[in-house]
């Protein structure tokens, strides 16, 4: 009877500790550059494009810090839209030398919700050049409801398999859902198709 009553004790000790821990976990804020693809005449990427670097940050303002070389400084209070905000004025502002540029953001949930990753790359997306990357292998494959191209990128393409196969959605730039394949991305493309 003591050992039931022990393990009772033990398990019920593991419902409210686990959880608890769980829940205290930091998101991290990623941030990977990469190097930008040749495209051919049908907008499709030659190959896939490769991780220059990738560094990871406790807050937004951080990343953001980071992106911009510390060019924008904001409270490490900051949410993702506010650092969203300061990197648009930032990247308008005639003023500004530009050193990274920002050419896709994916969310955890629909309607720009919940960041989860962000490529950068030190050039931006010129008439058929772009980027293209498989989330295969990663922690952040089929996890992606909603996402955006930037830095001149007016296309990004979400497909459902790795290797750039299987259904696939275009949006111009972004898409706040990507419908039936929210939590199945599994590689995307990035390109600007305006002459």
């Amino acid at each position: 009877m003591k050992l039931k009553i022990a393990f009772l004790v033990l398990f019920g000790l593991l419902l409210i500790v686990v959880p608890a821990f769980a829940q205290s976990g930091t998101d991290l804020y990623c941030v990977a550059e990469l190097e930008p693809v040749p495209f051919n005449e049908f907008g499709l990427p030659l190959r896939e494009s490769r991780v220059l670097s990738e560094d990871c940050f406790s807050t937004p303002a951080a990343a953001m810090a980071f992106i911009t070389k510390g060019a924008v400084s904001l409270p490490l209070t900051a949410t993702q839209a506010e650092a969203e905000i300061a990197y648009e004025q930032y990247i308008n502002s005639p003023s500004a030398s530009i050193l990274s540029y920002i050419v896709v953001q994916f969310y955890d949930s629909t309607g720009y919700n919940n960041f989860l990753y962000q490529y950068t790359a030190a050039s931006p997306c010129t008439y058929m050049s772009g980027y293209a990357k498989s989330f295969g292998g990663t922690p952040y494959n089929d996890r992606a409801e909603s996402g955006s191209a930037y830095g001149g990128c007016n296309k990004l393409t979400v497909t459902e398999h790795a290797d750039y196969g299987g259904v696939y959605l275009d949006c111009y730039p972004g898409c706040s859902t990507f419908g039936i394949l929210n939590n199945e991305v599994s590689a995307w493309i990035s390109i600007n198709i305006n002459p």
